[in-house]
């Protein structure tokens, strides 16, 4: 990357400090779900999280609740760090166990356990729960209701929670965590495969009563190799959302960013924010930007009811609406090739903006 490049990239990532750090809507955490059967996931949760962190005066929290062993703590904290003496499936089984307990006494309980088991990472105000040590029956143990009620005392700590789940739809995890999200974060990597089985995702949560959900989640599409194509991957998002639009059928994304290859995001051990290339640097600040802008309208999170998780028999519109609030310009991935929904100045946080349906070509929405 040439001198210029670099001085471009980097003042483009300055543009976004508006949008990075807009005022949220109302009261309460976000929370960030990160949903993908695709690799790339976790990265992408962490790059967001660690920019949010970076950017804004909020406690953000990082919840690595996939219960495969997930990499959230690999790709945020040294791999020399302590794993801290408790753990995410430790905070659950506190918060089950203090259902009873009068309410004053429960915070003060709740709080003694939630120290123990958060973990700070080298960005300042992002700290992380994990369940690296916990026993894969531990954590098989857990039901919808349980994440939930460790969601909702986390999200009344912290300013927002980012969520990283597994690939199994039928989880618990993933069931609590897409049912209370405020935003959907949706990573894949740059190959027609990898979108064929996204796109399928997105219909199932769409199908299942979360098309709100999908119609204003952030896409975030990734080269692998050097070999990948993101041009090819942005024509396929194209005639996806021509095809769709032209059937009236349901949005399936807001935002779309693109990341180009970058070698120091490898694919194990943690990931340092310095040692990416300027230009994977405003990507990631861009889907910061995208999911910070979400921000600016209330939470669209709702009391799961147990036993629900996402599989509500919610009916779905065949056409969801759109949102008003606009994303941060110039939100194009590092390749400039897809665009957002909406450019202008960021959403004050105290005016809500009526939702209107989404329409146009991708090229000026970018929604699918």
């Amino acid at each position: 990357m040439s001198r210029r490049e670099d001085r471009r990239a980097r003042a483009a990532i300055e543009e976004l400090t508006p949008w990075l750090r807009a005022p949220m809507a109302g009261v309460g955490a976000r929370r960030i779900t990160v949903f993908s059967p695709q690799a790339t996931k976790t990265t992408t949760l962490a790059m967001v999280l660690w920019v949010l962190a970076e950017a804004r005066g909020d406690q953000v929290l990082g919840v690595d609740a996939n219960p495969d062993k997930g990499k959230l703590r690999a790709r945020l904290c040294p791999a020399s760090s302590m794993l801290p003496p408790r753990g995410l499936s430790d905070l659950i089984s506190q918060v089950d166990a203090d259902s009873r307990v009068p309410e004053p006494q429960r915070v003060l309980r709740h709080a003694a356990a939630l120290q123990p088991a958060l973990e700070q990472t080298p960005a300042r105000m992002l700290r992380l729960i994990s369940d690296a040590a916990a026993l894969p029956e531990t954590i098989a143990a857990h039901t919808v209701a349980q994440y939930q009620a460790a969601f909702d005392l986390l999200a009344s700590m912290f300013g927002i929670l980012g969520i990283d789940i597994g690939r199994s739809q039928t989880a618990a995890a993933t069931q609590a965590a897409v049912g209370a999200a405020d935003h959907l974060l949706v990573p894949w990597e740059a190959d027609g495969t990898a979108m064929k089985l996204v796109m399928l995702a997105q219909d199932d949560l769409v199908r299942f009563g979360h098309g709100h959900l999908v119609a204003s989640s952030t896409m975030v599409v990734t080269a692998q190799d050097p070999a990948s194509r993101l041009d090819t991957a942005v024509r396929l998002l194209q005639d996806t959302a021509d095809r769709r639009h032209r059937a009236g059928l349901q949005p399936l994304w807001r935002t779309v960013i693109t990341v180009p290859y970058d070698e120091a995001a490898g694919s194990v051990g943690q990931v340092i924010w310095q040692h990416l290339a300027p230009d994977t640097q405003l990507a990631y600040s861009q889907a910061a930007a995208a999911v910070a802008a979400s921000f600016a309208q209330p939470p669209m999170s709702r009391p799961l009811q147990p036993g629900d998780g996402w599989f509500t028999t919610t009916p779905t519109p065949a056409v969801a609406a759109g949102s008003d609030a606009a994303p941060a310009p110039g939100l194009s991935g590092a390749t400039g090739v897809v665009r957002s929904l909406h450019a202008g100045p960021p959403p004050a946080a105290q005016q809500e903006r009526p939702s209107r349906p989404v329409e146009g070509p991708i090229g000026d929405r970018g929604t699918g």
